[in-house]
C-alpha cells in the first residue's frame, strides 16, 4: 500500500496490520476524502496532491508536512500542533496485541513525544511521520528476522 504514509494509522496497518477489507476501504475513503478536503483548502494543485499521496515515506517539503498535518487533524488524530498520544497508543496498542508486534506501543510513544517538542502543526506532523517511519522499518526488520 504505497503512499500510506500520509496518514499514521494507515501507514501502521501497511506495515504490519491484516485488516479486513472493509476496514481497509473505510481508511481509503476517508483518506481520500480529508486528502480531497486538506487539498482544497491548501490550494495544492493535482501534482502536489499525487506527489504527496504516492510518496513512501515522511513528507520532505513545508507543503507536504502541512498536508500531512492537516489529514491528521480531519483524522482526529491531532489537533493543532498536539498529537494526541491517547488515541494514537491506543490505537497502536490494538495493533501490537491483534498482530504480536511487541515495540510498536514504545515507538509511537516515542514518536508523540518526538512530536510534543514542536510549536508548529507541519513541523510536528513532519516529526512524528519520520520518527514513525524509520523506527517502525527497523521494527519490522527486527520481526521479520524472529
Amino acid at each position: 500500500m504505497k503512499g500510506h504514509m500520509i496518514l499514521l494509522v494507515v501507514a501502521i496497518f501497511s506495515v504490519f496490520a491484516e485488516i479486513n477489507a472493509s476496514e481497509e476501504n473505510k481508511w481509503k475513503e476517508n483518506i481520500e476524502k480529508w486528502g480531497n478536503e486538506c487539498a482544497k483548502e491548501m490550494k495544492l494543485t493535482p501534482e502536489q496532491l499525487e506527489e504527496y499521496r504516492s510518496t513512501d515515506g515522511p513528507p520532505d517539503d513545508k507543503p507536504g508536512s502541512c498536508y500531512l498535518a492537516c489529514v491528521l487533524q480531519k483524522a482526529e488524530l491531532m489537533e493543532d500542533h498536539v498529537v494526541h498520544k491517547d488515541k494514537v497508543h491506543d490505537i497502536m496498542t490494538e495493533i501490537s496485541e491483534a498482530e504480536g508486534i511487541e515495540g510498536l506501543v514504545e515507538i509511537s510513544d516515542k514518536c508523540v513525544e518526538t512530536a510534543d517538542e514542536e510549536t508548529d502543526a507541519c513541523i510536528a506532523a513532519a516529526a512524528i511521520a519520520e520518527c514513525l517511519y524509520e523506527n517502525i522499518a527497523e521494527l519490522k526488520k527486527k520481526n521479520n528476522k524472529e
